[in-house]
Formats: C-alpha cells, structure tokens, sequence
C-alpha cells in the first residue's frame, strides 16, 4: 500500500504520491527587488511639492473661514429682518451714555471727530481715528492735564454689556486702546477680532470711555458693523501663483 497517501490503493513505489507531496512541500519566498533611493532631485521636489500643497490648504482652509463667516452674516441679517426686536431690548446712544457715566449734560465737555471714521470696518484689519475735545459751545478745548481715554465695546442690550472677548476667547479689541491727550485723541491701528453678526442687531457700540474724569462725555458710535475680512487683491494674487506652481510641480514629478 502507498505510505504518502492513505487514500492511495496501488502498492509504493507504484505511484506519483511521494512527488506530488514534496512539489506542495517547497516553499516559494517571494523575491522584492530593491530600488535604490538615490534620485535627489526626485525627493526635492516631492519635498517641495508636499510644502506647497501643506501652505496652499492652510490658505483655503482661511478662505473657507471667511466664506462661513460672511454666509452667517447673510442668515443672521436675513434672520432678524423676519423677526423684529423689541423696543426695549436695544440701548440708544442716551440711555447707554446714561448706564456708563454720570456727566450732566449742560457742564460736560465732549469729544468730537477730527478725522473719518469707518462706517463699516472689518474683522481683523485694523483703521484709526482722532477725537478732540471740545466745551458745550463747540469750541476746542485745552485741559491743563492730560486725561487717559479707553476704546470699549458694549452690546444693544438693555442693559448694555461689556464684551471682552471673542468666540476664540481672544480679546475682542486690539492695537492702540488706551491713549492719554488733553486736546487730542489719536487712536491708531485699532483692530477687532471678531464680527458683530453673532450680537443682537447685527451691530455693537463703539466708545471711548475717558477715565477718572466724569466732566467728560464717552464718545460713542452707534451700530458699529463688523464684517468678514475680505481677501486683498495681493492675496488672491498669491493663492493663484500658489496654484500655478503645484500644477508645475505635479508636472515635473511626472516627467521623471
């Protein structure tokens, strides 16, 4: 009987069982052929095109930020057109000067603009302006002192709040907030981190608060707007030259 397969009735030796089993028993490795990594310039550039492909989605990824941004803006301002606020819930420039200072209004003396100030600004681009001084006969004033005025933002709530910071908990102003003058206030690169959409209204108060002087009336701005910045003309300018050189890149990889 065949001893390589019991299934196998011919006598040994009378069969091809023994070669069948050995032909199964080898043992094939598989053979990688090695290539040598020695193509500098081929690493160069995948180098080079993955720093380029890594800087390009951060600028989209910024791009895309501002986009959300600016859609957000478009529901909320659709949002509260629909649904119309309440009297009551929005401060007017009075009432808020009346909750963040006592100054009589007959014996106060005010700040005035002596320069343009930006009907719309935008979220981290900074602008600057200059107030005066200035008595209840509209004439400029000199103080023998000089006084230190504070930027502050509060919100058209009743009653009014403070805001500090913004959604990224991040301070909501930056740049030059705090300026001494006793005739005139120059602010300058004054920027804000965050656009007003996600506030009741759409729009906050801009003020300049003097401190520690009480015979002083905070100047303040009503519905300050802030918007989604928008990218320059250097920027977009940039983002296609970006593109052009990855299109170049991918070109040269596959050449080689």
């Amino acid at each position: 009987m065949c001893i390589s397969n019991p299934m196998c009735n011919l006598p040994e030796g009378f069969c091809n069982c023994h070669a069948r089993i050995l032909t199964l028993n080898q043992i094939h490795e598989p053979y990688y052929p090695t290539i040598p990594i020695n193509n500098y310039q081929l690493m160069q550039n995948l180098y080079c095109f993955c720093m380029q492909q890594t800087e390009m989605m951060k600028k989209l990824l910024g791009h895309l930020h501002t986009i959300i941004e600016t859609i957000n803006e478009n529901i909320t301002s659709s949002y509260q057109t629909k649904m119309p606020i309440q009297e009551n819930d929005i401060k007017s420039r009075q009432s808020l000067l009346d909750y963040i200072s006592k100054v009589p209004i007959e014996t106060a003396f005010s700040l005035e603009l002596a320069s343009e100030f930006p009907s719309i600004s935008y979220k981290g681009r900074g602008f600057s302006f200059q107030l005066y001084l200035h008595d209840g006969n509209n004439k400029r004033i000199m103080l023998n002192e000089s006084v230190k005025f504070k930027i502050c933002l509060y919100t058209a709530e009743n009653p009014p709040q403070l805001i500090s910071i913004n959604t990224n908990g991040e301070k909501i102003v930056k740049g030059n907030l705090e300026v001494e003058g006793n005739s005139i206030v120059n602010f300058k690169k004054v920027i804000v981190t965050d656009v007003t959409s996600r506030f009741r209204n759409g729009s906050v108060f801009f003020v300049v608060l003097p401190q520690n002087a009480s015979f002083i009336k905070p100047f303040v701005v009503e519905d300050f707007v802030v918007k989604a910045r928008k990218p320059s003309e250097g920027t977009l300018k940039k983002k296609r030259k970006i593109i052009e050189i990855d299109e170049e890149s991918i070109e040269e990889i596959e050449n080689i």
